[in-house]
């Protein structure tokens, strides 16, 4: 872990536990102290251990401050649910307003405070339920008049069959005249053709 990824929160538990480390280390250091006097004959030692302090923990070093505490963040309040209908009327109303000219999903997300995902769900679902609504391009609505529905054409037109028979008449006499070629039998040394013309 890099010194710069510290949180405060760990910052000061690290200051704790260095801090526990050299009170340790002192309370070592008098033990080493008071064997090496006993050994020496010096001064007597301590039987009692109830007499013993326990050395109070080392204050922070004044040059390391620790963070203030962020203060705590409130609990997010549990979201409300829409009412049932209120998408549909937000986007019906917002495409009125904007004529011929349309809206794109962002700006209709953005003025119902949603998500621009939630909208393009709605248009690709229950948007396409509602023959008013026009797609004009990638992500672009608008409110109209549905188009009226094109009349079919009729799957046979009846033509004259004097017409018909010209126009055969044009074709045949445009088209030049080709040979029919016709196989003669293939045998492995023989693979000929031969000319055989049609009148």
């Amino acid at each position: 872990m890099e010194l710069t990824e510290l949180t405060p929160a760990a910052l000061t538990e690290l200051i704790q536990l260095v801090d526990k480390k050299q009170a340790l280390l002192l309370q070592i250091e008098k033990i080493d102290k008071s064997l090496q006097a006993a050994v020496a004959g010096k001064a007597p030692v301590k039987s009692s251990p109830k007499t013993a302090k326990t050395p109070k923990p080392a204050r922070p070093v004044a040059a390391v401050k620790s963070a203030p505490k962020p203060a705590p963040i409130p609990a997010a309040p549990a979201p409300v649910r829409a009412k049932r209908g209120s998408m549909k009327e937000g986007i019906l109303a917002a495409l009125q307003a904007a004529g011929a000219e349309g809206l794109a999903v962002s700006s209709i997300a953005a003025k119902l405070g949603v998500a621009p995902a939630n909208v393009h769900v709605w248009f690709s679902t229950t948007g396409k339920k509602v023959p008013q609504i026009t797609k004009l391009g990638a992500g672009l609505y608008a409110y109209g008049e549905p188009a009226p529905a094109a009349t079919p054409l009729p799957a046979t037109v009846a033509i004259e069959q004097p017409v018909v028979l010209e126009i055969v008449e044009e074709i045949v006499s445009a088209v030049p005249f080709v040979p029919f070629v016709e196989p003669i039998e293939a045998t492995p040394k023989n693979d000929a053709f031969h000319l055989v013309t049609v009148e």
